[in-house]
């Protein structure tokens, strides 16, 4: 399981809203009922961010990121479907995975 992974099961766990990547800050993930936890221990790194999302990215992100402001891509990790963004502005990235509450099917009806 990726290091990504591993931050979105916690995100779930925790009923948190989203997981929060960017340069210079620490992992953040802001909670339904309250304020952002940090996710990571210390500010990210460009390179760190990277290395966190290329796992997971699909190849035609991969194309697109140096060419564009920003790639959105689908992800499904075993603890669901995600929509990932990307923002890339210079040298610096941010990255922004959330739930993808359209593709959860709704709960069976009970009989």
């Amino acid at each position: 399981m990726s290091a990504v992974d591993e931050m979105l099961r916690t995100m779930v766990e925790t009923a948190g809203r989203s997981l929060r990547l960017a340069t210079g800050a620490p992992a953040r993930m802001p909670m339904a009922d309250g304020p952002a936890r940090e996710a990571s221990p210390q500010s990210l790194t460009r390179e760190e961010i990277l290395r966190l999302i290329l796992p997971i990215m699909p190849e035609h992100a991969r194309r697109q990121l140096p060419q564009g402001d920003s790639v959105d891509f689908d992800y499904t990790s075993p603890s669901g479907p995600f929509k990932v963004t990307i923002l890339r502005k210079g040298t610096e990235i941010a990255v922004s995975i959330v739930p993808d509450t359209a593709a959860i099917p709704p709960p069976a009806p009970l009989p």
